[in-house]
Parts: C-alpha cells; structure tokens; sequence
C-alpha cells in the first residue's frame, strides 16, 4: 500500500501544480490508483516466483500464476485505453510507465 501511494502522488502532484480540473483530476486519481494496484499485483507475481512470500496472502497464492499474469495482462490493457480515452494528447510517458511496470521482472 505504501509503494502504491507514492505512484499515486507521483502522478497526481504535477497534475495538481499544473491546476488540473476537478473532473479530470478524478479521472486521473482513478487511473493513478490502478496503476498503484498494477504495481503491487506484479510485485507479488516476481516475489512469489522467486520464491519469496510463499505463505503470505497474495495474487499468486490465491489466483495461481497464470491468471496473475492475466490479470496483470487485464489490468495494464483497461489502464492504457483508460489514458487514452481520457488524456487523448500527451499521453506517452503515462502509457510507458504503465508497461513498464507490467513487464518488468526485478
């Protein structure tokens, strides 16, 4: 939760500095949120299969790995087109963010 916050802040500060409207603010904290929750869901997939967290509570333990890895495949398609549709222009730096996080393996 608390590596999901900073990805949050991360995203929502300089939307805040640059006056952001409330509409699109709330658009963007949704999107930022996912993106936190992306992060966590691919952390636990690369603990678990590097054999950490084996008995903690997370994704893989409960889902399997496989549909993990759907999930975070799910997951990062619903976030992009949600940045697409919603901040059309400008967008990149958002979006790579977002596949970074999916495919990344450390």
């Amino acid at each position: 939760n608390k590596t999901a916050k900073l990805i949050e802040a991360s995203i929502i500060v300089p939307a805040i500095v640059s006056d952001l409207d409330s509409k699109k603010m709330n658009v963007l904290r949704n999107i930022a949120q996912k993106i936190g929750l992306l992060f966590q869901i691919t952390d636990d997939l690369i603990d678990f299969l590097n054999g950490q967290d084996k008995d903690n509570l997370n994704y893989p333990l409960i889902f399997g790995v496989d549909k993990t890895k759907q999930l975070i495949e799910n997951f990062k398609t619903e976030i992009i087109k949600d940045i697409q549709k919603n901040f059309p222009f400008r967008n990149e730096f958002l979006r790579y963010v977002v596949e970074k996080i999916s495919y990344r393996e450390k």
